[in-house]
């Protein structure tokens, strides 16, 4: 049944259960965002006309596609209220100070509210930054890293 359709990430029943965990994981520490659209399935029927059992195949695809299909909705509607629960645990952390810098920001509304990994980049890169110059030290250890 391999490589009949692709999936990247995870797969429905376990399948490269454990390479989209690591995959997270390594995100999450390189504060990289996940792109959930990346690991969305697709159907990939066969199209060899000289295969007398094309169509039980194609079936099977077709039936494996839609159970894989449901999962990612499912994993895509939970990952995107898990964006939303982050955004508002990282935003309760704030000062006031900082979330009145942080709305400020034009890409507030669009970004930074939809982008939990953008909205710690930003708030690094606020807390690094005084009003006039960035913090110096900063800057030079971001370019030893």
């Amino acid at each position: 049944m391999s490589g009949q359709f692709q999936n990247t990430g995870h797969g429905s029943n376990g399948r490269n259960a454990g390479q989209g965990r690591s995959q997270q994981g390594q995100e999450c520490t390189n504060l990289e965002s996940v792109d959930i659209e990346s690991v969305k399935p697709t159907l990939i029927l066969v199209t060899n006309y000289s295969d007398p059992d094309k169509e039980i195949k194609n079936e099977e695809r077709r039936t494996n596609y839609m159970a894989d299909q449901k999962d990612w909705k499912a994993r895509k509607n939970a990952f995107d209220n898990n964006k939303r629960n982050v955004y508002g645990m990282i935003m309760k952390m704030c000062t006031n100070h900082v979330v009145d810098k942080l709305e400020r920001e034009a890409d507030f509304e669009n970004k930074l509210f939809n982008d939990p990994v953008e909205l710690l980049m930003r708030i690094k890169k606020l807390m690094t930054t005084t009003v006039d110059t960035e913090w110096e030290y900063f800057g030079l250890w971001e370019q030893s890293n």
